[in-house]
């Protein structure tokens, strides 16, 4: 799949984090949206706004994705929110909403490569509910991610870890993390998780605020 061409005005820590995501020449958002092949027309705009809101306006979010539009995709983030939430947790956000970018491509392009058909009728399981898909197509793609941009890039944030806790962080560290801006949705590949695997991800998920706060500029 040939790379998507990202437009970024992002502004100063979300800025940062995105340049991190990119950084020693492999890119985290390129490849997470590679995993499933095709390619469309759209290219993808993503932005820093002070306050960013849902579709029906009544909820301050992370970040928002928008519909196609005039040949492009737009990305908001949220500048307030992003400076309140540590590192990993914007890194999340940024991830999980060209996530949201790369099922809006190729939903809405004219191709009509296999691919496409494929990615569609694969959607169509899902109602077209993009969070219902992410949370069963995209979950362990994220994590995996999120893992490996942990320990990759932010590394001395990863050995801080290991000297809080006495150990790595676990693969559920990183699915918790990956859950956050699904579960509230309550997606049904997360309410099908047992009891004992919910209670172990809610513990993960405390560890993720002990996690770094101010990106690193090196």
């Amino acid at each position: 799949m040939q790379p998507v061409k990202i437009i970024n005005e992002l502004k100063g820590k979300e800025l940062c984090i995105h340049n991190l995501l990119d950084k020693k020449g492999s890119s985290f958002v390129q490849d997470l949206m590679a995993k499933f092949k095709g390619k469309s027309e759209f290219d993808i705009k993503i932005v820093s706004k002070e306050k960013v809101y849902s579709d029906a306006g009544q909820q301050f979010v992370k970040g928002l994705t928008y519909k196609p539009n005039k040949g492009g995709i737009l990305i908001e983030i949220s500048s307030t929110l992003a400076a309140q939430n540590s590192v990993l947790d914007v890194a999340r956000t940024i991830l999980h909403e060209y996530v949201h970018a790369d099922i809006y491509r190729k939903l809405k392009t004219k191709s009509q490569a296999q691919e496409i058909l494929d990615f569609r009728k694969t959607m169509e399981q899902y109602k077209n509910e993009q969070h219902e898909a992410i949370g069963a197509l995209y979950l362990n793609s994220m994590r995996d991610a999120l893992k490996a941009f942990h320990k990759e890039v932010l590394t001395n944030d990863y050995n801080k870890f290991i000297s809080l806790f006495g150990a790595a962080p676990s693969n559920n560290y990183y699915e918790a993390l990956a859950w956050r801006g699904l579960k509230e949705h309550e997606v049904k590949a997360f309410t099908d998780l047992s009891a004992e695997k919910v209670n172990a991800l809610k513990k993960e998920d405390l560890k993720i605020d002990f996690s770094l706060k101010e990106c690193p500029k090196n």
